[in-house]
């Protein structure tokens, strides 16, 4: 590829043209290590990207993603993979201009927290990244680069987000229209498109990353490494998302496929999305008799034979019993004094799971209430409600709604403040 000059050469960039100039004069280096540290991939304002920093950064995508690592899949990857490399080296550089350091302790908190998500032994990172042949420096330049752009995002992005109560309200509400309609959980990779001449070549390496996730490549560990949406710290999950929130040429491809399947690139608005659909579902209501409750009871005996009028003596003495109740621990201690013939614990019950009788006393009994009394198989209870679990509904809750609309809206600013870097930066790309 014929070199992008978008500025003016300037600092290390001058001695990075000088090593050049010695590899096309010919000037042979002492090793193949040590061409691969000369030879340059890119450089970014004054500095220069390596192509052993390619190597390594290709070798760890490739371990990390299940992407076979042949000469073919590196070469079909390789302009993806430096132009990530170039964009981490402008999120460096941008945390250095705002004065946004990154500590020991922060990248120790980092290896951490990686060591903990993936149920790793307390600090074995490093032992596993030789176990695979990965070199360190390359990973922790990634880890330093991440962590220090979230700190960039945090100080000078967030802050700027704001989602109004107005707008959570209106998906709410739409939420409650779209009651017994579909919603889909996906997972997206995204390659921008930031020049119309790289139309092509982005379209190809989406198509060439769809292919090599189709064939056993880890999507999650694929958006990690190539997305430029703001999920892809989360391995490209957008979560669970309504049919009309989705771009309807995103929906239209979702409609043909099944849980689990890859999407081919879509062309969007920001550039090439390969979507994953993880599942499907059906928003349901809230159910009253999907509620569940923790029952306990005081019982007397009743004779099966016995009348109306023994049948409602016993009534009133078991409601005067239970009126002394104020929680389930007297109910209890009531029924054992009683010398109760039942246990006083009845277990938890999904309210349509009780018979019809029982279901209309318990339905709108408070927890800590006791019951009128009840007639049962072996004689006459008074019911307490000891604890009661709302119904659920699998519509998202008002903090997912918020948190999803903040997501949103963060990552445009975010493709938007990295687009702005690009533009102003110095890039010169070899071939």
């Amino acid at each position: 590829m014929s070199a992008r000059r978008l500025g003016i050469c300037t600092g290390r960039y001058g001695q990075a043209m000088v090593l050049g100039a010695l590899l096309l004069a010919g000037i042979p280096p002492r090793d193949a290590g040590a061409q691969d540290e000369l030879r340059i991939a890119a450089v970014v304002n004054d500095e220069a990207i390596s192509a052993r920093d390619l190597d390594s950064r290709l070798r760890l995508v490739m371990v990390t993603s299940g992407i076979p690592d042949t000469r073919q899949e590196r070469q079909r990857i390789s302009l993806q993979v430096l132009r990530n490399l170039i964009d981490e080296r402008l999120q460096l550089q941008e945390a250095k201009r705002l004065n946004i350091a990154v500590t020991e302790q922060d990248l120790t908190d980092a290896v951490h927290r990686i060591e903990g998500s993936n149920n790793m032994a307390a600090d074995s990172f490093e032992s596993m990244l030789a176990d695979r042949g990965l070199d360190k420096n390359a990973v922790m330049t990634q880890l330093r680069a991440s962590v220090a752009w979230t700190k960039v995002v945090r100080q000078q992005l967030t802050p700027s987000v704001q989602v109004g109560e107005d707008e959570v309200d209106e998906v709410i509400a739409n939420i409650e229209r779209s009651q017994n309609l579909p919603e889909y959980n996906i997972a997206e990779i995204l390659l921008p498109v930031d020049e119309p001449r790289r139309e092509d070549e982005v379209r190809q390496s989406a198509q060439q990353l769809a292919e090599q996730i189709r064939g056993g490549g880890n999507f999650s560990a694929v958006a990690r490494q190539m997305s430029a949406a703001a999920s892809a710290a989360i391995g490209g999950e957008v979560g669970w998302i309504l049919e009309d929130q989705i771009e309807p040429v995103i929906m239209q491809a979702l409609h043909d496929m099944k849980p689990g399947e890859v999407s081919n690139p879509i062309r969007t608005l920001n550039g090439f999305q390969i979507v994953q659909l993880r599942d499907q579902r059906t928003i349901l209501a809230a159910q009253p008799d999907d509620a569940v409750v923790r029952l306990t009871q005081v019982l007397l005996p009743v004779e099966a034979s016995s009348g109306p009028e023994a049948v409602e003596a016993k009534s009133k003495e078991v409601e005067a019993i239970a009126q002394q109740a104020k929680s389930c621990e007297d109910m209890d201690r009531l029924a054992e004094a009683a010398k109760s013939p039942a246990p006083s614990a009845l277990g938890r019950f999904k309210i349509g799971e009780l018979n019809p009788g029982l279901r209309a006393v318990v339905a709108d009994l408070k927890p800590g209430k006791v019951s009128p009394a009840v007639r049962m198989p072996t004689g006459v209870a008074v019911l307490m409600v000891c604890e009661r679990s709302a119904a659920s509904s699998n519509a998202p809750s008002r903090d997912d709604v918020h948190e999803q609309l903040f997501r949103g809206k963060l990552s445009v600013i975010v493709r938007r403040y990295m687009r702005d870097l690009r533009r102003g930066a110095f890039l010169d790309v070899r071939g």
